[in-house]
């Protein structure tokens, strides 16, 4: 029972655990540098690796905006460069809605969240087959 009035309290959890802070303070730092000497000499790091989806979809999701807002062309095969920028959104589009399916970032019980789902994943089949289609042509 006092441990339980202790718990909420703030000195005692500062006192306690500021130790423990301390050392996960320091594990996480030469984490962090291992990490850095990974990226930069393979091009990925053990981390990227433990969930690639959610990773993948950071990185890709910033290229993708930065494509279409900065973009010098687009793939011959398309008509106009308002297509492109359309297939580009449908792109982000998709990788957002993978993004949201990997955290999963659904409120509500039930049917709700069931049809929030499925939406997101029909969402996302529509961007990957874009993206697969037009792989090729996201380059500046």
């Amino acid at each position: 029972m006092i441990n339980e009035y202790f718990k909420y309290s703030a000195p005692y959890n500062w006192t306690y655990k500021f130790p423990l802070y301390w050392f996960k303070n320091i594990v996480d730092f030469f984490r962090w540098i291992k990490w850095t000497a990974q990226r930069a000499f393979r091009g990925y790091a053990d981390c990227d690796v433990w969930n690639t989806v959610s990773y993948l979809n950071k990185i890709i999701i910033p290229m993708l905006e930065h494509l279409r807002d900065h973009s010098g062309g687009y793939p011959a095969q398309l008509e106009s460069p308002e297509e492109w920028t359309s297939l580009l959104n449908t792109m982000i589009e998709g990788f957002k809605a993978s993004e949201r399916i990997s955290d999963c970032e659904y409120e509500g019980i039930g049917e709700t969240w069931k049809a929030q789902i499925e939406r997101d994943e029909s969402i996302q089949k529509n961007g990957m087959k874009v993206f697969s289609e037009y792989y090729n042509g996201l380059w500046d």
